[in-house]
């Protein structure tokens, strides 16, 4: 596997968008009339209510990978742009997307945006996932970062090397964990031993 990718920039990502766009697949089979039903009910609700249900549907640990087809394919592309689904695509180009839209339209092809939302939403995320595979290399290493970050917790720390320019007492055996991993104080004080760093 090539994994350059690793080195690629991630803040400035050269033609992002298109990259994303060239991942689009058409829809490949209709809804049922049961998913038609919730749908046409979905779209006639509130905007409030619409967004309540759908930030549920975000909260689940596990977010499925399989598509329903129960909301429409315009509500996924607003979700792909919203940067509180994906955070880690606040620079898309909504006006590129809508473009794609438009030709979609002229060749009577739909777009399935649904697929790209949950093929980029799994939480049990792998660099070498064929969702990734035409993507651009930038976008992947940020991908890679996000879920770093993302793992991270209030008093995380990575294990450290001994250093020549050490005291002679050397690195402390712990080091006091001050707050738990939602960021709230710790009483009684935790003391976390110290990994050595392997070489």
């Amino acid at each position: 596997m090539d994994e350059q990718w690793y080195a690629a920039g991630a803040w400035n990502i050269p033609n992002l968008t298109a990259g994303l766009v060239a991942q689009l697949q058409p829809v490949r089979s209709h809804a049922a009339q049961s998913q038609s039903a919730f749908r046409a009910r979905f779209e006639q609700l509130p905007q409030e209510m619409q967004d309540h249900i759908l930030s549920s549907v975000f909260s689940e640990p596990e977010f499925s990978s399989q598509c329903t087809k129960l909301v429409p394919q315009s509500v996924w592309m607003d979700m792909l742009l919203n940067d509180r689904i994906i955070p880690f695509l606040w620079d898309l180009d909504r006006e590129a997307l809508e473009r794609k839209i438009a030709e979609g339209q002229k060749m009577g092809v739909e777009w399935d945006f649904e697929l790209l939302v949950r093929q980029l939403c799994q939480t049990a995320f792998n660099e070498s996932s064929s969702c990734l595979a035409g993507m651009p290399a930038g976008l992947r290493n940020r991908r890679r970062i996000w879920k770093l970050l993302g793992e991270m917790y209030v008093g995380d720390y990575l294990p450290e090397a001994p250093s020549p320019a050490s005291s002679p007492m050397g690195q402390p055996a712990a080091i006091p964990r001050y707050w738990n991993e939602e960021g709230d104080l710790q009483h009684p004080l935790v003391w976390m031993r110290r990994e050595k760093a392997k070489n």
